[in-house]
C-alpha cells in the first residue's frame, strides 16, 4: 500500500495529500475534487422520439408536431424520452492553445512548398489557402459513426469528433489533440439533420465570429474555426447527406450513376456496373434543386437518391456535393478487398481448397515492422480480420501471396487495385502519378463484372474506379481523410463504458479525464519534476543521436565495440577520420515514435523493423540494418548507420510467369504494377555506412527463401491502425 500511495502522489498536485487514504472510495472522492474545476462543459439537447422534433424552448412539454403529440420526458421524471449531448467545443480550443506543443506545431502547413505535388490536406483543392494564412485560424475533418456499446442489446452510440488539420499528421491522428463535439445515445439512429443542427450552428459561430484564446506565453489572439470535410462509412453517410443508401436507386453521393437491379445467389442486388458514358457529377445546385423538388412533391418522395435537404447545407462556405468523401477504410479494406477474399476463398474457379494453405503458409512467414500493428490475416480464419489487415493484404502481402496460386488474369487484375491505392497512399504523389492511378483503377472497375460478376460490382467498387482520386484531388493523400484513426477513437469511447447506467455521463467523465492528462502533459508548475519527466515519457531515459533519432540506454546500452573488416571497409570509404575515434554501437533506435534494430539472420520474431530504404551515392537504395555506430574524440561525437545492401533481382516479381496476353487485357504493363515492388536479396558481406538522416523509411521485406524475396516501401508512415 506504501508503495501505491507514493505512485498516487505522483500522479496529483503537490498540495493534494493522500498519506490518509486508505480505500478506494476515500481516493475517488479526492480524484472527483481534482477533476471537477476543469469539468468538460456540456449541454443537453432533447428531441421527440417519435418525430425527431428538437426541443428549442425549455418550458415545451409537447412535441408540437401535428399529429405527434409526443410528450418530452418520460412519465412521472424529468428524464427526457431522447435526447443527445453537445460538449463544449470553445473550451476544448482555448485548453489546447495553453500547450506550447500545439501551438508551435501549427506553422507545419507553411513548410510545405508551393508546387504541384500533392503530399497532405495543404495541398487538396478543398483547403481554404486564403483563410489560413492566419497562423491561428483552424478548419477541421469531422466524423461521425454508430458503436455498439453493450452485446445485450442493440442500444447505439454516435459520436461526433473531428481533428485539427493543420497539425502535422503524426501529431493530427493522435488522441491527444482530437475534439469530441457530440453525443448521442438510444436505442435507433439518430435523425441526422436533428442531432447535427446545433452543432452546425456552433461551427458557423466558430467560422464567423471566432474565439479569443490565450496562447502559453500570455498574449491573446483571435483564431476562426471552419470545417471543410468529412469522411464516414457509406450507411452514415447516406443519413447525414439525405440520399438514398447504396442498395437505393442512385445511391452515389457524388455522381447520378443509375444502378441496376442483378440476381445474385441471395435473391437480387444493385450493381454499379461502370457505364459506358461517365455519369453527371453531382453539384450543389443540383442538389439542392432536387432536395426541394423532393420536399414539394409529396411524402417519400426522391428525386435521383436525394430525399431532401441535409442540414450541412447551413454550413458556411461548404459544397455540400464535394464536401463528404470516400472512405477507403470501409470502402476499399472493408469493403472491395474482403469481397474479393471471400470470392477467392469460396469459389474454386480462384483457389481450391488445397491452395489456401500455401498462402496462409506465405502470409505467415512475412514478419512486418512493429508500426503496423497486427500480423498478417489467415485464409483460413477470416472471422476476426480487422480492416488493417485488410489493407496490409491489399498494399503489401497480396501479390506475393497470391503468385502462381491465383489464376493470372485474377492476379492482375487485383493488381490493378494494389498499384492504384498505393500510389494515392503516397505522401508524395505527382500530377503523373494521379493520372496513372485515375487509369489503374478505371481498368479495374471496368473489367470487375467480367471477372466477378455483376453482383460484385457495389457501390464501393464504383467508388474506387470513379471518385477515389477525385477525392484524393480534393483533400490529399488516403491517410488525410481515412477513417482509420476515427474508428480507434470510436473503440476508445465505447470502452469508456463500464457500467448498464448513464453511459453517457461515463463517456463525458472518461473524456474530461483525457483532457486534464492532455493538459498535464504541458507540464505546468503544479507538479513536481517527477510527474513532469513520467508524463513526457521520460522515464526510459533516452538519449539524442540525430536527425530525431533517440535510443534507451536502458533498452539499449551502447557497447564498446571493435569494428569488423567490412565494417571498417564500409567506415573508411565514408570518412577515414573516423577509424582514429572510438567505437561504440546500439542495436536498436526510435524516430518518431517508430523502432528501428538490427538485422538478425534466421529470426523468429513476429514483426522485424531492420528493412529499410536509405540514400547511397545520391541514389535510393533498400537494404537491412546491421546496426548504429557512435564514433567519439574528446570533443566531438559522431553517429551512423552500417546498413547491408540489398541486391536487384532483374526481373519483374511478382508477375514473372505471368503471359503477356494478361497485361494486353488489362490494357496495362507488369511493369506498371509491380513498379513499387522490388525482387531482392539481402548481401550480407557488404555494408555501406550512411549518416542516420539518409534513413528514408520503413520496407515490408517478404521472403522467399534463401535470403531472397521482395521489398516494399511503406507509401506513408501516417496512417493510422
Amino acid at each position: 500500500m506504501k508503495d501505491l500511495i507514493w505512485a498516487l502522489e505522483l500522479h496529483l498536485p503537490k498540495d493534494v495529500n493522500v498519506k490518509h487514504l486508505q480505500s478506494m472510495y476515500k481516493f475517488c472522492k479526492v480524484k472527483e475534487e481534482c477533476l471537477k474545476q476543469n469539468k468538460l462543459p456540456t449541454y443537453s439537447h432533447h428531441m421527440c422520439p417519435k418525430c425527431f422534433h428538437l426541443f428549442s424552448k425549455p418550458d415545451e412539454k409537447e412535441c408540437p408536431t401535428e399529429n405527434c403529440k409526443q410528450t418530452r420526458f418520460k412519465e412521472g421524471s424529468t428524464d427526457p424520452q431522447a435526447a443527445f449531448v453537445e460538449l463544449d467545443v470553445e473550451s476544448q480550443i482555448k485548453e489546447l492553445f495553453l500547450d506550447p506543443s500545439f501551438v508551435g506545431d501549427l506553422g507545419y502547413r507553411f513548410s510545405h512548398p508551393e508546387d504541384d505535388i500533392i503530399r497532405d490536406i495543404y495541398d487538396g483543392e478543398l483547403y481554404p489557402r486564403s483563410f489560413s494564412t492566419s497562423r491561428y485560424n483552424l478548419t477541421l475533418m469531422l466524423h461521425t459513426d454508430g458503436v455498439q456499446v453493450y452485446n445485450s442489446n442493440n442500444d447505439q452510440l454516435w459520436p461526433l469528433s473531428a481533428v485539427i488539420n493543420e497539425l502535422p499528421p503524426w501529431k493530427r491522428f493522435s488522441k491527444r489533440y482530437f475534439l469530441l463535439l457530440g453525443l448521442y445515445y438510444g436505442r435507433h439512429k439518430p435523425e441526422m439533420n436533428t442531432f447535427m443542427s446545433p452543432f452546425i450552428f456552433t461551427l458557423n459561430q466558430l467560422y464567423v465570429d471566432g474565439i479569443d484564446v490565450q496562447l502559453p506565453n500570455g498574449t491573446h489572439v483571435r483564431t476562426h474555426i471552419r470545417s471543410i470535410a468529412c469522411t464516414m462509412d457509406l450507411p452514415a453517410l447516406a443519413s447525414v447527406k439525405a440520399i438514398h443508401q447504396w442498395n437505393g436507386s442512385f445511391g452515389c453521393g457524388m455522381c447520378e450513376i443509375d444502378n441496376k437491379s442483378t440476381a445474385s445467389k441471395h435473391g437480387s442486388c444493385t450493381s454499379y456496373i461502370r457505364p459506358a458514358v461517365p455519369a453527371k457529377r453531382r453539384t450543389k445546385e443540383s442538389m439542392q434543386e432536387q432536395a426541394v423538388e423532393a420536399m414539394t412533391s409529396g411524402k417519400d418522395v426522391v428525386v435521383k437518391g436525394v430525399k431532401g435537404l441535409s442540414v450541412v447545407v447551413l454550413l458556411k462556405d461548404v459544397d455540400v456535393s464535394t464536401f463528404f468523401l470516400v472512405d477507403y477504410m470501409h470502402g476499399t479494406c472493408l469493403g472491395t478487398v474482403k469481397q474479393l477474399i471471400f470470392s477467392w476463398v469460396h469459389d474454386a474457379q480462384y483457389l481450391v481448397k488445397g491452395q489456401i494453405g500455401k498462402v496462409d503458409a506465405r502470409l505467415r512467414a512475412i514478419a512486418p515492422p512493429t508500426s503496423m500493428r497486427r500480423k498478417p490475416l489467415k485464409f483460413g480464419d477470416l472471422a476476426n480480420t480487422k480492416a488493417s489487415q485488410y489493407r496490409d493484404f491489399l498494399l503489401f502481402y497480396g501479390l506475393h501471396a497470391l503468385e502462381g496460386v491465383l489464376p493470372y488474369i485474377f492476379h492482375a487484375h487485383f493488381g490493378l487495385l494494389v498499384r492504384g491505392v498505393y500510389i494515392l497512399s503516397q505522401s508524395k504523389i505527382t500530377p503523373q502519378d494521379m493520372r496513372i492511378a485515375a487509369q489503374l483503377l478505371d481498368k479495374f472497375y471496368e473489367k470487375m463484372h467480367l471477372y466477378y460478376g455483376p453482383a460484385k460490382c457495389t457501390l464501393n467498387v464504383h467508388n474506387i474506379g470513379t471518385h477515389m482520386v477525385e477525392c484524393v484531388r480534393l483533400a490529399g493523400p488516403l491517410f488525410t481523410h481515412s477513417a482509420f484513426f476515427f474508428e480507434s477513437i470510436c473503440g476508445d469511447i465505447g470502452a469508456m463504458v463500464t457500467g448498464t447506467r448513464n453511459p453517457v455521463k461515463q463517456i463525458i467523465d472518461g473524456v474530461s479525464k483525457m483532457q486534464e492528462f492532455r493538459a498535464a502533459t504541458s507540464v505546468t508548475d503544479d507538479f513536481s519534476e517527477e510527474v513532469k519527466m513520467m508524463l513526457k515519457r521520460d522515464r526510459r531515459k533516452m538519449t539524442p543521436m540525430s536527425d530525431h533519432f533517440i535510443h534507451s540506454k536502458q533498452a539499449t546500452p551502447v557497447k564498446p565495440h571493435k569494428l569488423e573488416p567490412n565494417e571498417r571497409c564500409a567506415v573508411q570509404k565514408y570518412n577515414a577520420e573516423l577509424l582514429r575515434m572510438g567505437t561504440s554501437v546500439v542495436n536498436r533506435a526510435e524516430r518518431h515514435k517508430m523502432i528501428y534494430e538490427n538485422y538478425q539472420k534466421d529470426s523468429k520474431k513476429q514483426y522485424q523493423d531492420c528493412f529499410v530504404s536509405y540514400m547511397h551515392d545520391a541514389s535510393v537504395c533498400y537494404g537491412a540494418i546491421h546496426g548504429f555506430y557512435q564514433f567519439t574524440a574528446k570533443s566531438s561525437k559522431c553517429w551512423i548507420a552500417l546498413i547491408s545492401p540489398f541486391s536487384p533481382h532483374h526481373q519483374c516479381y511478382p508477375f514473372t510467369d505471368s503471359p503477356e496476353w494478361v497485361f494486353k487485357r488489362l490494357e496495362t504493363s507488369s511493369d506498371q504494377l509491380a513498379k513499387h515492388i522490388s525482387a531482392v536479396k539481402i548481401q550480407e558481406s557488404i555494408l555501406h555506412a550512411v549518416p542516420l538522416h539518409h534513413i528514408k523509411r520503413k520496407l515490408v521485406f517478404l521472403p522467399k527463401g534463401d535470403g531472397t524475396g521482395a521489398a516494399i516501401e511503406l507509401p506513408s508512415s501516417f496512417e493510422h491502425n
